[in-house]
C-alpha cells in the first residue's frame, strides 16, 4: 500500500512472512486487523499480537495511530 503524505494510517508488520499491511485511520480494533491479515494470507491459524512490545489477547483492544504493531503467525508443525 502506498501511503500518501498527511494520510493517517496504522501499519502492521506480519512475521515470519515479512510483509507490512497499512490501515487507513487513526484507530482500529485488533479483531479487524486480524480479519484483514487472514484475508490476505488465506489462512486462519493462530496469531500473536504485540502492540508496543506487549502481548494483546483481547480482540476488542483498539490500536491507535503511532503504535508499533507486530503480528506473529503461529504454525503447527512437526
Amino acid at each position: 500500500m502506498v501511503v500518501s503524505e498527511g494520510l493517517r494510517v496504522i501499519c502492521v508488520k506480519v512475521i515470519p512472512q515479512g510483509f507490512k499491511e497499512c490501515f487507513e485511520g487513526d484507530k482500529i480494533p485488533v479483531k479487524r486487523i486480524l480479519e484483514k491479515i487472514q484475508e490476505k494470507t488465506g489462512e486462519s491459524p493462530g496469531f500473536i499480537v504485540l502492540v508496543n512490545g506487549k502481548l494483546v489477547e483481547n480482540p476488542e483492544y483498539v490500536v491507535v495511530e503511532g503504535s508499533e504493531v507486530v503480528i506473529v503467525q503461529e504454525f503447527m508443525g512437526g
